[in-house]
């Protein structure tokens, strides 16, 4: 499945984002991953509209784990998206991106006391 923005150029090589994948490989090497972010933020404005037209008010979680960096996390406070984490890790990087704690869930088993308290003293949504 391509990304709303990938479009064959004029020489036929594929571009996302107005960006030549050709080119971005020769920058960056292969194999690699390319994140589109009109299609990110597309899609969390249809998740949203979706889930608000069936329950009003609902809010919409993006999965951490699925792959979390603090450029995301900020994209995901700007469409309205909360957060799950499963770990400090995860956390630490969804507040240095902005997330509001109250809009993250901190979920899972094997948590430490540490972990456990410190998302209590910030008020994470548990």
């Amino acid at each position: 499945m391509l990304p709303l923005t990938a479009r064959a150029n004029a020489a036929g090589v594929l571009q996302i984002g107005g960006c030549s994948v050709r080119d971005l490989a020769g920058a960056f090497g292969t194999p690699l991953y390319i994140y589109d972010e009109h299609t990110i933020r597309q899609t969390c404005r249809d998740y949203l509209h979706d889930f608000q037209a069936q329950l009003p008010g609902a809010r919409a979680h993006y999965a951490g784990k699925a792959w979390l960096n603090p450029a995301l996390t900020a994209l995901l406070v700007e469409e309205g998206f909360g957060v799950d984490v499963v770990s400090a890790g995860e956390l630490h990087v969804a507040l240095s991106g902005g997330m509001d704690p109250e809009h993250i869930a901190f979920h899972g088993n094997g948590k430490t006391r540490d972990e456990l308290q410190y998302a209590l003293e910030i008020f994470v949504g548990l």
